[in-house]
């Protein structure tokens, strides 16, 4: 059994459920309506890194999946755009916020490490008060990097001052949970609620 103090927990697949495809259908909708679901996904995820780490704001991100598609630019609705994407991701897995409540009071710390645009920031702190739940809230957009780059993972570690051998990062990438390995972490890819459970039971001791 491994000791533990510290848990990092990805965002988006983890806290929240899986994107809510009628959002991502609208979003289909109203930019690529004569392009099949598959071909619109292709570009919006082949534009997301670049969001997602803070180098350009939702229109530049916009226009470029527009491009991608060989679509005109839609300038007269970037807002709706930006906001059904946000709606997309947003759906909060209320079981993992109330095991994240649970697990709080036994961790030193938890730390929230996602890769997300500067919209996403603001409406997640704006609406969710389980985000102070999070001793430290480590955003890709805010310090230029994305996982599963090393850097991040060092930024978070000295956010909370713990060496990455005390430390457990969650995430549903493999990629990700790759990344967190290299930078000497502690790592579990999150497939559901119950098989965490079932991993953090067998294999870590968790210490305030």
């Amino acid at each position: 059994m491994k000791e533990i103090t510290t848990l990092l927990f990805d965002l988006g697949n983890v806290i929240t459920k899986p994107q809510d495809a009628s959002y991502a259908e609208k979003m289909r909708s109203i930019l690529a309506p004569g392009l099949s679901q598959e071909r619109f996904l292709e570009a919006y995820y082949a534009r997301r890194r670049d969001y997602d780490r803070g180098d350009i704001d939702y229109r530049v991100y916009w226009s470029r999946v527009a491009e991608e598609l060989g679509l005109p630019v839609p300038e007269d609705r970037f807002e709706e755009l930006r906001d059904a994407d946000l709606k997309s991701w947003f759906n909060i897995d209320e079981a993992m916020v109330d095991y994240l409540r649970e697990i709080r009071g036994r961790a030193r710390h938890l730390v929230l490490l996602s890769n997300i645009h500067r919209d996403g920031v603001e409406y997640l702190e704006s609406n969710f008060p389980w985000k102070d739940l999070f001793e430290s809230r480590v955003y890709s957009c805010e310090h230029r990097v994305n996982k599963p780059h090393a850097e991040i993972f060092q930024i978070a570690l000295a956010e909370v001052g713990e060496r990455p051998e005390n430390c457990l990062f969650v995430d549903d990438l493999s990629e990700n949970i790759e990344g967190g390995r290299s930078a000497g972490l502690n790592a579990i890819q999150f497939v559901g609620l119950a098989r965490l459970k079932s991993e953090l039971a067998d294999g870590y001791v968790i210490r305030s």
